[in-house]
């Protein structure tokens, strides 16, 4: 079976529909990932799906692929990916499938793959699955399917950390995404003073893509929360594992600056623990972490990566809004509604509103992502180029004094201002970033960053 190679991406597989991923492309990845789990002694599967219009038709062909090749498989229907983590480290699932495009445009979708105990299946895996796929070397079996809600077991989990919340008054807005059933289910079960806003799936997304990273949706909680004259809001993406946070004066945080104040918190019951953050994220977080007596560290950007150092460590987080949670407090994967009600618990507990917790916190002056159009067959060239003219600048002592190539290309001017060129992993674009010590720096760093990226394009 001949599957494009550029729908396999770092961390997951994604395309537009049915152009690039389709029916007959997901039933071959359905064997595929069936014979891996097999392949290991394995049987059971438990595979669910966002609220996308072809999210479903996928998903059955998803399943007929594993129980072509002997699994049995336990279909959730609408299911956020955080559910499927949890399936596969609670409820004993071998393996994890949810169809899902995340925050990308409705014409695109995607399939995400856990091996027993939320291990995802990424980089190498995802190639070796599709080298499977192309010689269609499949086992083969006849393996039973059901259809069944297993929500309720996560649900219950997830509230019982969570039962001394007071009720306060809270704006959550799921976009009209898959994540706003079970974040009703929760916050209604722990009995909180809610406003759903958008929280009923509908798959033609009519206010746009749920992505809480957007202007679009951080613009419209914020409004919404001073409307309803909430303590706090929170914005989850589609697929339920990203949010967004704003305070009670319609603020917007992101999720570096909110990877802050659970550090400051997890880190006085976990001293000595290490907190791990991708390298789009603020400066600060080095010497917050180290402050409150934790061990910080950089990382490449990706679900998959970081979940990797979560072995190892306390906390989590990522720049688009993934955080982690691990310790006793959670089970360290990223999951936007425990995430959510885990900082609604800190301002409870200090008796403080969002806004007097989070002014202890410096904010330097910062881009949010920009997206720089570039696509996947050109990426490599254009990141090559720019690997080489920053070194250049580097031996010739040209303003950058020095980088690091963890992700990318993040360079330093100073020891406060630095700015990120790197290769995104899920779609066609160059992601950058800046922050600086004030506006000055910061319009240096973004001069020099123009300056490079119009040589490497048109190189």
């Amino acid at each position: 079976m001949i599957i494009p190679d550029h729908i396999f991406r770092t961390y997951d597989i994604r395309g537009v529909y049915p152009d690039e991923i389709n029916e007959e492309s997901a039933y071959h990845i359905g064997r595929a990932f069936g014979t891996l789990v097999r392949g290991k002694g394995w049987f059971d599967c438990v595979v669910g799906r966002d609220n996308r219009t072809s999210s479903e038709p996928l998903s059955k062909a998803v399943i007929r692929g594993l129980t072509d090749s002997g699994c049995n498989v336990i279909y959730t229907g609408l299911t956020t990916n955080p559910q499927i983590h949890f399936f596969t480290r609670h409820e004993s699932f071998h393996g994890g499938v949810n169809i899902t495009a995340s925050h990308n445009p409705l014409q695109f979708n995607g399939i995400k793959l856990d091996l027993n105990g939320a291990v995802p299946v990424w980089g190498i895996g995802l190639k070796e699955l599709r080298e499977v796929c192309l010689k269609e070397n499949y086992v083969s079996g006849e393996g039973a399917v059901q259809e069944k809600d297993l929500s309720e077991s996560y649900v219950k989990y997830v509230t019982s950390k969570f039962t001394s919340l007071k009720s306060g008054k809270i704006v959550v807005d799921s976009g009209t995404g898959a994540a706003g059933v079970s974040a009703k289910k929760i916050f209604e079960k722990l009995g909180l003073n809610t406003v759903f806003l958008h929280c009923e799936p509908d798959s033609s997304f009519p206010l746009g893509p749920p992505d809480p990273e957007g202007e679009v949706m951080q613009k419209r909680l914020s409004s919404e929360v001073l409307e309803h004259g909430a303590d706090i809001g929170f914005a989850l993406d589609t697929d339920g594992d990203r949010l967004n946070v704003v305070d009670e004066k319609g603020k917007s945080y992101r999720s570096d600056e909110i990877l802050m104040l659970i550090s400051e918190d997890m880190l006085k019951r976990y001293p000595g623990g290490q907190v791990v953050y991708d390298v789009k994220c603020t400066g600060l977080l080095d010497n917050v972490i180290k402050k409150a007596g934790g061990i910080p560290k950089m990382t490449a950007t990706g679900r998959s990566i970081i979940l990797n150092e979560m072995n190892k460590s306390l906390l989590g987080g990522e720049f688009s809004g993934h955080i982690y949670i691990g310790g006793d407090d959670y089970l360290g994967y990223d999951d936007g509604i425990f995430t959510a009600l885990t900082v609604l618990k800190i301002i409870q507990e200090h008796n403080l509103p969002l806004s007097a917790l989070m002014s202890s916190y410096p904010r330097l002056p910062s881009t949010l992502e920009i997206k720089v159009d570039v696509s996947d067959k050109e990426k490599p060239g254009v990141m090559e180029t720019v690997r080489r003219l920053v070194s250049d600048m580097v031996k010739n002592e040209d303003r950058i004094i020095r980088v690091l190539y963890i992700d990318g290309v993040r360079a330093y001017i100073s020891e406060t201002g630095w700015f990120l060129i790197r290769s995104s992993n899920t779609s066609p674009y160059l992601s950058v970033r800046a922050e600086g010590k004030d506006q000055e720096e910061l319009d240096a760093l973004l001069s020099i960053t123009e300056e490079i990226l119009k040589k490497a394009l048109n190189n």
